[in-house]
């Protein structure tokens, strides 16, 4: 398997216009300059996850790590500070009850909009009160829900659709020291242009109890996002932040086979797109979308391969669909006439009629210059021939 070209960190081009967060090899939470590379650490186990690749996002929502603060509402609830440390290394806050007849105890946040798809999301920790119910409310007759169990680490009960909040979803991620990230999605229309994303302690039985006026759980790290999936957390004070997207690139020049070659790819998706909307993995293009040797995930058809030149698709092969939070091994290879795409050390598609393009750049988590979805890329090959089945399904298996 010779000609093959291992892509280092150095030889990639990360560009960010600002500030981003990571989980570093300690397992906290910190804050990266701009144009800086995130190479990601999971906050349990400390083991490298690999180079964190966003689309653009921000988050929404004020004084995100103080919880307390007046632009936050309760209701039969308070915020106190607490000696608990937060994901971040800094102080947590806890979520107290009061005490009295059986009512909600809550915290939570009004958003004006509609027609949109939005995820809330909030570091929690079980104390007297080990689960926590998130739920969506448009102040009309609709509402989204989920229930969370910071004791398992599960998702006790999943959203239901309503007529206000549809393909609504839930999930929970171990953030270590027993800190879980909940957050729910969903798609807001246009019944109400309200929206209250509401936190609620929940006593096993319902989240309407009478409260006893000292328990409650610990909360930090509140964000929300337009979009389909939670991204990095983004700390806010007096102002809203937005993220820009990773460019991650390398130029071709000076090695590249223009008339052959295999992309390998190792790497893990962090966050489902909707349907119709797909994500690049990798590409190779000459900066425009008119050519361009693609692997990506399509969340109605799979992950895959896609080839374009001057404009008119040339190869289109769909393997099995990503499983969000796996690491996987893919590849494609190229010749005229002579296009495979292997995942997992599966099948290999292969599509024996098209032409190869003219590319200039390897782009990871871009198509051509514009950041979609998020994914953790692990390891990064080129080889400048067109390696035979059998090779792509070792490399992959």
């Amino acid at each position: 398997m010779g000609g093959l070209v291992d892509i280092p960190l150095s030889r990639l081009s990360c560009l960010r216009s600002g500030t981003a967060t990571r989980v570093n090899a300690s397992g906290l939470i910190e804050v990266v300059p701009a144009d800086t590379p995130r190479i990601d650490y999971d906050p349990v186990t400390l083991a490298c996850r690999g180079l964190l690749v966003e689309e653009g996002r921000g988050n929404l929502w004020t004084y995100s790590a103080d919880l307390a603060n007046a632009a936050w509402a309760t209701s039969s609830a308070s915020v106190a500070a607490s000696a608990v440390t937060a994901p971040d290394g800094g102080a947590a806050q806890k979520l107290l009850e009061a005490s009295g007849s059986a009512v909600e105890h809550s915290l939570f946040r009004v958003r004006t909009g509609s027609t949109e798809t939005l995820t809330a999301s909030i570091y929690a920790r079980a104390a007297e009160r080990s689960r926590i119910q998130i739920y969506f409310a448009n102040f009309a007759s609709s509402t989204a829900a989920a229930l969370f169990d910071l004791s398992a680490g599960t998702v006790a009960a999943q959203p239901v659709a309503s007529t206000d909040y549809t393909s609504p979803s839930a999930a929970i991620a171990p953030a270590g020291n027993g800190w879980y990230r909940c957050s729910l999605t969903a798609t807001k229309g246009a019944a109400n242009t309200a929206t209250a994303a509401i936190f609620c302690p929940h006593d096993g039985t319902g989240t309407v109890y009478a409260g006893d006026g000292s328990s409650g759980l610990y909360l930090w790290g509140a964000q929300l996002e337009l979009g389909a999936f939670p991204t990095s957390y983004m700390p806010t004070t007096t102002a809203t932040v937005a993220r820009s997207g990773e460019a991650v690139s390398m130029p071709l020049a000076g090695w590249w086979n223009a008339s052959a070659g295999t992309l390998l790819l190792e790497s893990a998706y962090e966050g489902r797109l909707p349907p119709g909307v797909f994500a690049a993995a990798a590409c190779l293009d000459d900066g425009t979308f008119a050519n361009r040797i693609m692997l990506m995930d399509n969340p109605g058809a799979g992950r895959g391969l896609a080839v374009v030149k001057n404009g008119t698709s040339q190869a289109l092969e769909y393997g099995p669909a990503a499983t969000i939070g796996a690491v996987t091994r893919e590849a494609a290879a190229w010749a005229v006439n002579d296009f495979a795409y292997c995942t997992g050390g599966g099948s290999v598609l292969t599509d024996g009629l098209g032409q190869v393009p003219a590319v200039t750049t390897l782009r990871l988590g871009s198509i051509v210059t514009v950041p979609v979805g998020a994914r953790h890329i692990r390891r990064v090959e080129i080889f400048s021939r067109r390696l035979p089945a059998a090779d792509l399904q070792s490399l992959t298996a």
